[in-house]
């Protein structure tokens, strides 16, 4: 039978190890579904435009072709096909989806990137679990490295404010969030519902700091922040990731100019919160991602189509398990 070899990563942090070995990952998945259209981005995304070119119908295809065959009598083709991490890859269709994604390709092959992560000690932060849960929240994700948002989320009465359940629950009527939505905050304080607040101790208390008061009158970006429902809830249902966000670390990465550049693209938001993708990337795929004849299978046009039909990819495999176990 033949077997393949295990080949570590020296990365520095399990983040790192996925951002390089997944790029095998797009390989397939440029094969299978084809590189959305648009991208605009020269470079890598030139490379993998040529796979869109020599379409094949699926009835120009066989198992039994001597293209086909002639992956089957190569013992090192072999070894990666069989490998367990091959066949993870090229089973999870929300990985193969996720890889998929415009401009993927981009963010993982791209060089400048990966000697970020491996050099930059605020790489392990994106391994935290509360990390993933807080840019779930889309729309913060996207906002979270202006200089106005940081500033927000570094002044203490943003939390003073909304580890307050009065006025987390003052700020959840509608009536309040559509005086802040248009622009309306001074007003809403003016309010018969805010001015109720002051019965709680703390929120007196709260109130009382001029700090509190003017942050909660004039800071806009703060406004901009409880517009945004998960972000407010993050706040109730999930105090561990709310703290987290009062971190050194978390927000030294926030100010981190490649973390910057690469937050706004929605595919690198994706990644980092997709838990199928980093579990397939954890995993040990340098072995593929490495090997020189797998990048030349999946040039061959036949190959690509056949791994778009779901029986000739079943047929293949179906080989590639009796000629191993031959």
């Amino acid at each position: 039978m033949v077997s393949i070899g295990n080949q570590k990563g020296s990365a520095k942090s399990r983040f790192l190890m996925w951002i390089g070995a997944v790029v095998v990952i797009l390989i397939v998945a440029i094969a299978v579904f084809g590189w959305p259209p648009n991208e605009g981005t020269e470079g890598t995304i030139g490379a993998a435009k040529k796979h869109q070119g020599n379409q094949i119908s699926e009835a120009d295809v066989s198992i039994d072709d001597p293209e086909i065959q002639e992956l089957l009598q190569d013992d090192e083709i072999l070894a990666l096909l069989s490998s367990e991490e091959f066949k993870r890859m090229f089973e999870d269709a929300e990985v193969m989806r996720l890889a998929a994604e415009p401009g993927a390709l981009t963010v993982l092959a791209n060089e400048q990137m990966r000697k970020w992560h491996e050099s930059d000690p605020l790489a392990h932060v994106m391994d935290d679990a509360a990390f993933k849960r807080i840019m779930t929240i889309e729309e913060f994700a996207r906002l979270s490295t202006k200089p106005e948002i940081i500033g927000a989320i570094e002044h203490d009465a943003m939390f003073k404010l909304l580890s307050n359940k009065q006025f987390r629950r003052w700020i959840e009527d509608k009536d309040v969030l559509a005086q802040i939505e248009e622009g309306n905050m001074k007003m809403a304080l003016e309010q018969p519902k805010f001015k109720a607040l002051g019965a709680d101790a703390d929120m007196k208390r709260l109130l009382d700091q001029k700090d509190v008061k003017a942050f909660l009158e004039e800071n806009s970006a703060f406004h901009r922040l409880i517009l945004i429902p998960q972000f407010r809830k993050l706040f109730e249902n999930d105090p561990v990731a709310a703290n987290f966000l009062e971190s050194v670390d978390m927000r030294r990465l926030l100010k981190n100019e490649n973390f910057a550049r690469w937050i706004e693209l929605p595919v690198f938001r994706k990644m980092i919160v997709n838990d199928a993708f980093r579990r397939a990337c954890e995993r040990d795929l340098w072995t593929v991602y490495e090997n020189d004849k797998f990048a030349r299978m999946v040039e061959m046009p036949k190959f690509r189509k056949m791994l778009e039909s779901n029986n000739l990819r079943r047929s293949f495999m179906e080989a590639v398990n009796e000629r191993v176990i031959d």
